[in-house]
């Protein structure tokens, strides 16, 4: 591939607390596999400071989606995605972000926020649609906006919140995204999870070997 034709370029991220090093964790170094995919189970195959765009890549996406509330840079790379956009992914650390929690973080937010829980609606609507308008609905692909739902239906759990949590997972099925077994086995396991219920522990880990079983999540580990 001639890099005149790259839109953007990927490289490693390091993340430390103090100095650089001292927190063994970056991002994923594998240069091949389903990027989409990734984005689609929120497994982030690269971080927004890992990407050296071209401009014309960018004015070609109509940049930054600042109108959402949240999840902007996973709404950018998969709008690069599904538009076909060419990129390399090269091994190299390119650079080092300092981690620290600070609970007003966007990336807190939108797990925890109930504005931003209920804006998920639309940008998972908005996620379906470019997949169906670029490389097209695939088993895996469907399987990856269920793993969304789901996902955005146990935070509102986590935030005590059940009924918000079943209506989530209610809409996957009436997108038929979910098919009705699926669902109905998720309905029950967010039940088993509400806060306050003695059998939560079980049924946290029943929902771990769950997700794994049913490819909510790209690696099926059943433990």
């Amino acid at each position: 591939m001639h890099p005149a034709d790259l839109g953007f370029a990927v490289f490693l991220m390091a993340a430390f607390v103090q100095r650089r090093g001292d927190l063994d964790r970056k991002t994923s170094a594998d240069i091949l596999g389903d990027d989409l995919l990734g984005f689609l189970l929120f497994e982030l195959p690269w971080v927004t400071p890992s990407a050296i765009w071209r401009r014309s890549a960018l004015n070609q996406l109509g940049g930054w989606q600042e109108t959402l509330l949240s999840w902007q840079d996973i709404d950018l790379h998969i709008r690069a995605l599904t538009a076909g956009i060419k990129y390399l992914k090269f091994p190299e650390i390119d650079c080092h972000v300092r981690w620290q929690y600070e609970p007003t973080k966007i990336s807190v937010q939108q797990r925890r926020s109930p504005q931003h829980l209920r804006a998920t609606d639309q940008i998972l609507s908005r996620f379906e649609r470019l997949v169906h308008a670029g490389p097209g609905m695939t088993w895996s692909r469907q399987r990856a906006l269920c793993s969304l739902y789901f996902f955005v239906a146990e935070c509102w759990l986590q935030q005590g919140r059940r009924r918000e949590a079943l209506a989530v997972w209610a809409r996957c099925r009436r997108r038929r995204l979910a098919p009705a077994g699926l669902h109905r086995i998720g309905s029950l396991l967010l039940l088993l999870q509400t806060p306050g219920s003695p059998l939560r522990p079980a049924a946290a880990r029943l929902c771990h070997r769950w997700k794994g079983l049913c490819r909510l999540r790209s690696n099926p580990e059943l433990i």
